[in-house]
């Protein structure tokens, strides 16, 4: 069986594969909760996503260690997904599975919350992370070319937030 996004059954018939499956959780973690399924953006759209989940979690959540063990445990969780939802895709990088962004997203936000506190330096690491992650400096680009499943798609966006957090800490230490 060929592995496109419309697969052939028949001439002159196309079908579409069994991605996304809204009745399979990983699928739907995958394409966050829909905002993957916005064509314009599906990327920036999975990244506010995690921006909001982040706010709400850290409103909730005093403690760091407690917010360390809930952002680890989702980015397994959004890691689960990924792989998942690219074998289940056909696709390697599928635009419509946004939990790369949303893990990626995640490691900014949680960095950038034990050096400073408020939702500007928040959008800082946002704006900083999808800038990483669209233009994919090196080694982002390595990961992105040399690693061809769903580990890959969610690793180079980890890398991402890292460097989108060292950028954020050298802005942040000329700064104040």
């Amino acid at each position: 069986m060929t592995k496109y996004y419309f697969q052939e059954r028949r001439v002159g018939t196309m079908e579409k594969n069994n991605f996304p499956n809204t009745k399979n959780i990983f699928h739907l973690i995958a394409i966050g909760f829909g905002s993957g399924l916005i064509r314009i953006a599906p990327g920036t759209w999975g990244s506010t996503l995690a921006l909001i989940l982040f706010i709400v979690a850290e409103t909730f959540i005093d403690d760091l260690l407690h917010l360390f063990f809930f952002i680890t445990s989702l980015l397994i969780i959004f890691l689960i997904s990924c792989i998942v939802a690219s074998r289940d895709a056909d696709i390697k990088d599928d635009s419509r599975i946004v939990s790369d962004e949303m893990g990626g997203m995640l490691l900014t936000l949680f960095m950038v919350s034990m050096i400073s506190d408020g939702i500007f330096f928040y959008l800082i690491g946002f704006a900083l992370f999808r800038a990483f992650d669209i233009a994919k400096p090196w080694p982002i680009s390595y990961v992105d070319q040399n690693l061809k499943n769903g580990f890959g798609v969610f690793f180079d966006d980890l890398i991402a937030g890292f460097l989108s957090f060292l950028v954020f800490v050298c802005f942040y230490l000329l700064l104040t």
